[in-house]
């Protein structure tokens, strides 16, 4: 079985970007952690069908200078991401087209 569990907190202890996959289907997902009596999922991703052809160490979660997007990396690309401000997030067709910071 591949399993993938990442996740990593913004600078706040606000929210927190997850990403976990298993062979069926990988998901990205923005939690409200702070001032919640659970973690709530606010923002839910698809980014890819089938088992991943990546370990855990290819991959990463980094939130944006400000905190405003968190984004899911595979081999250093980004291939999902949440923006805060606008509410917004959005995921490339993994393994087909990523997506870039800077035309976000």
């Amino acid at each position: 079985m591949v399993d993938i569990f990442l996740d990593k907190i913004d600078n706040t202890g606000n929210f927190a970007g997850v990403f976990e996959a298993n062979e069926e289907v990988g998901y990205f997902y923005l939690y409200k952690i702070k001032n919640q009596p659970t973690q709530r999922i606010v923002g839910a991703l698809q980014v890819l069908i089938g088992p991943p052809d990546f370990t855990t160490e290819e991959a990463d979660i980094q939130w944006f200078e400000n905190g405003s997007k968190v984004g899911f990396f595979i081999r250093k690309e980004l291939w999902a991401y949440f923006d805060l401000k606008s509410g917004q997030g959005n995921s490339g067709s993994y393994p087909k087209a990523p997506l870039s910071w800077s035309s976000q």
